[in-house]
């Protein structure tokens, strides 16, 4: 297309690894607010966060691209694993990153998850929350990215 597409900066261009073991960015989702949920299959909070996620999908992918970052030990066929039995149809799936953990670490406080990663259209990390949020917390503070970017 000929679309013109934004400059792909800071989150956007951090290196993770999609569920095919091929190596990526999330660089095509530039110019958009990002929601970044690091998980885990086998976390408990993390599939309650997925669930609202779910839940609330149409209202926070029409202001966010939404993307899963997997931390599981088992890698990839663990996930994969999961997700054919819990699918969570509109989430972006990878793999988390040597890079990807040492561009959040600034921000990182807590070796915990689940984590939540709010990103601004530009790629830069405006907060990060641990647990598990409201469908309200997360589209609020999602929309206030997109609409700090539009204005």
């Amino acid at each position: 297309t000929d679309e013109v597409r934004p400059e792909a900066g800071g989150m956007f261009t951090i290196p993770l690894v999609d569920l095919d073991g091929n190596p990526t960015t999330l660089a095509e989702f530039a110019g958009r607010p990002m929601l970044i949920e690091v998980w885990a299959s086998w976390c408990g909070p993390c599939r309650r966060v997925r669930s609202v996620i779910k839940e609330h999908q149409a209202e926070l992918e029409s202001v966010a691209t939404l993307v899963g970052v997997s931390v599981d030990q088992g890698g990839a066929s663990t996930v994969k694993g999961y997700l054919a039995k819990s699918p969570s149809p509109g989430m972006h799936e990878f793999m988390v990153t040597p890079e990807f953990r040492a561009a959040i670490a600034p921000l990182d406080r807590q070796n915990t998850i689940p984590k939540l990663i709010y990103v601004g259209p530009d790629g830069r990390i405006a907060n990060l929350s641990y647990g598990v949020s409201s469908a309200d917390f997360m589209t609020g503070l999602l929309r206030n990215l997109g609409a700090a970017d539009a204005g």
